[in-house]
């Protein structure tokens, strides 16, 4: 009970700065950063709690971290060009 009041509270601020960042910036820009989470949970999922990943769950992250970078250079390219 008691350990997961910080846990709401650090969500709900969470999604309220997204939200709030979504009104005040492209959302080409923004959305994407939402799947930088994969990499804070595997840090702290290491870090606290000795999690071990399997090769898979790691080639899985690189392909995320991959399409993320990919995209916003693509949009931002694209972006200029229009």
């Amino acid at each position: 009970g008691f350990y997961l009041w910080p846990l709401v509270f650090l969500v709900f601020y969470g999604q309220f700065f997204m939200t709030k960042s979504l009104q005040m910036a492209a959302a080409i820009y923004v959305s994407p950063m939402k799947y930088i989470e994969v990499i804070f949970s595997l840090i702290l999922g290491v870090s606290f709690f000795n999690e071990v990943y399997t090769l898979e769950s790691l080639i899985g992250l690189s392909l995320i971290l991959i399409g993320l970078i990919a995209n916003l250079f693509v949009k931002k390219n694209t972006l200029k060009t229009l």
